[in-house]
This record gives structure tokens, sequence and C-alpha cells, in this order.
């Protein structure tokens, strides 16, 4: 934590949802556009979230007590100039006890992250509904949903009018049978296909499940990209999946390769 006090005090209240829609706008902007800011704002949740899983509340609750108690026993005349180095004393002491917790917690998530952990934690089975068009369409997604998944590699197989919808579908069926190239590929027919056309069909799905799919096939440098336009579009429809925590375990796992 840097001393840019109002910086970090903007932060932690980003963090604890305590600003208004303008101002967390204003902060998303700043994330955006200040890689500096956005250093501090991934070690604070990182400590935040360290705070959390060890239990150092507690501890911090203490020190505050007696910082409060001091600060009460302070001169007045001298009272500011007491606060301001109690303030950096303080902080130095929690500093140093989340180095060390931050640090066993990086060390630990280093060891046991893998891309098939970080693909189950983060994955669902995509479900369709069923509806009217095409007979041949019809039964590729009655195959899919029916978990027929072979079925539906079968069905997408003897159509004759491929679009967004059948490559969609069968890339999911590729993904959950584990031919994840083929996955791959079909997802990648589906944002072609997209880019030429007007009607953009499972566009944010598709970027995704392909993303996903290119984890899954531990191409790390394929995913992240498309993984961190993701996070940083609070319009796309995954953007709630590819949290900051998630992107803190992907650059794990590329430091692995």
């Amino acid at each position: 934590m840097n001393n840019n006090y109002p910086n970090t005090d903007m932060l932690i209240n980003y963090i604890d949802n305590n600003l208004s829609g303008e101002e967390k706008i204003k902060v998303d902007a700043m994330l955006r556009n200040n890689s500096t800011l956005k250093t501090e704002f991934d070690n604070l949740v990182l400590a935040k979230s360290a705070i959390a899983y060890y239990g150092v509340k507690q501890q911090v609750k203490l020190i505050h007590k007696e910082v409060m108690e001091n600060n009460i026993e302070t001169e007045p005349v001298k009272k500011e100039q007491g606060v301001v180095k109690t303030i950096i004393k303080w902080s130095m002491r929690i500093a140093a006890s989340l180095l060390i917790i931050v640090c066993g917690l990086g060390v630990y998530q280093y060891a046991t992250i893998t891309p098939d952990k970080l693909f189950s934690e983060n994955y669902n089975a995509y479900t369709m509904s069923v509806t009217r068009g095409d007979a041949d369409a019809t039964a590729l997604v009655k195959a899919f949903n029916e978990k027929d998944y072979e079925g539906t590699i079968k069905q997408y197989a003897v159509l004759n009018d491929i679009q967004q919808k059948e490559n969609f579908i069968v890339a999911q069926a590729y993904l959950v049978t584990n031919k994840y190239n083929y996955a791959i590929e079909a997802f990648n027919a589906v944002l072609e296909k997209n880019s030429l056309s007007k009607e953009k069909l499972y566009n944010d799905d598709a970027e995704y499940f392909l993303a996903m799919s290119y984890l899954k096939n531990n191409d790390i440098a394929l995913a992240m990209p498309i993984f961190e336009r993701i996070n940083n579009n609070t319009n796309h429809l995954y953007n709630d999946k590819v949290t900051n925590n998630f992107m803190r375990k992907l650059k794990l796992l590329s430091w692995k390769k």
C-alpha cells in the first residue's frame, strides 16, 4: 500500500462498494488507464482476501484501538503530527503482517493452481432452449439438451446450412467431450461469422467459452487476451465471471509456462 492516502481510501471504498454510481464509473476509468493505480488496487484486493482467510482483522482491531488511545493522550498542540506518525507506524505494522500472509498465500496458490482446477472452478455447462426453425437445427438442439453430445456432433455433420448457432452448439458439445481443438475451431467460426454479419449471435458466449477452451487446452497465452478483454468490459455478459481474482490466478498459470 503506498502513501497516497486519498487514492488508497478511494480504492478501499470502491472495493467495499461504498461509492456512488458516478464515483464507481470514474474509478473504473482510472483503473483502466492507470497501471500504477491498478497495481495498488490488485494489492489491496489480495490483502483483503488474506485478511479474510487468516483472521488478521482481529489484529488490526487491536492495533486500531491502540492508535485511538494514543491519539487521546497526545498533547493538542502536537496532535496532528502525532497522529500522522502513529498512522505510519500502524500501517507499517499491518504491512509487515500482511506481507508474510500474502507471500504465503501467493506461494500456496502458485503451487496448487492448474488449468484443470481453474477451469473446473469456473465452468458451468451451457444449455439451450428449443426454438422454431430449421428441423435439423432443432434436432441438434434437442440432442444437445438431452446431453447426447456425440449425437449432437453427428447431427452437426449432416447439416447443409451451418451458421453461428450451429457452430456454437457443436462447439459446446466438443468442449464437453474433451475435443478441445475442435471446440476452439467451432467457437472461432462463430466469431468469424459474427465479424461479417450484422447479427452478432452468441458473441459474448463464444468469446468466453473460446477462452475457457484455450484454458482447458493449456493454451494460456491464447486465453489471456480474451479474458483480459472480458474483465475490462463491464458490459460483457461474462464480466462477473472473469473477476480480478480469476485474472490473478490466470497470471500465476502464465508464470508456470
